[in-house]
């Protein structure tokens, strides 16, 4: 067999292969090939007085005083941390998040480094999401086993300050 023959049934099996995807079955092969990373968008709010503790006029903390490790990072060393989405009064976080483990528990730790703070148990399961590509995205989230409330698309976690 030709190489032009070879290619021309090649094609002939690609087109075959495209028209077999009816219109229940829309982007089927692109479904497959596609993989987006699950995230979190959130802020980070004064558990008395809401305030941002991060994107307001004189923020407690800056960007990068916050950090997320692994529950067995004991030590804090592999610290991931969220980038900044937005501008002005419209910045939040964004940081990725564990597609394939339906739950998972990380460490908030703020400062990430010098003090002595204790970090925070943030919590959260997985769902599949109900488009015709599904992928995995956040269901629920904790901090310290209390719930955190999710508004326009974003966790508002509610920080509680420790006493000094």
């Amino acid at each position: 067999m030709t190489n032009q023959i070879k290619n021309l049934l090649m094609a002939l099996f690609i087109v075959v292969l495209g028209s077999a995807c009816t219109k229940s079955e829309p982007g089927i092969i692109a479904c497959t090939l596609e993989f987006r990373q699950a995230y979190m968008n959130f802020n980070v709010v004064d558990g008395s007085t809401g305030k941002d503790l991060f994107f307001s006029d004189n923020p407690k903390y800056t960007v990068d005083e916050i950090g997320f490790f692994k529950t067995k990072d004991k030590l804090f060393k592999e610290v991931q941390k969220p980038v900044v989405i937005g501008t002005g009064t419209q910045r939040y976080f964004r940081t990725y998040i564990d597609n394939f483990a339906a739950k998972d528990t990380l460490l908030m730790k703020l400062p990430v480094s010098g003090g002595n703070e204790a970090a925070d148990v943030f919590s959260y399961t997985m769902k599949t999401s109900k488009e015709p590509c599904s992928q995995a995205i956040l269901d629920k989230a904790k901090l310290n086993n209390v719930d955190i409330v999710e508004t326009n698309g974003k966790l508002i976690i509610r920080k509680i300050q420790p006493v000094n």
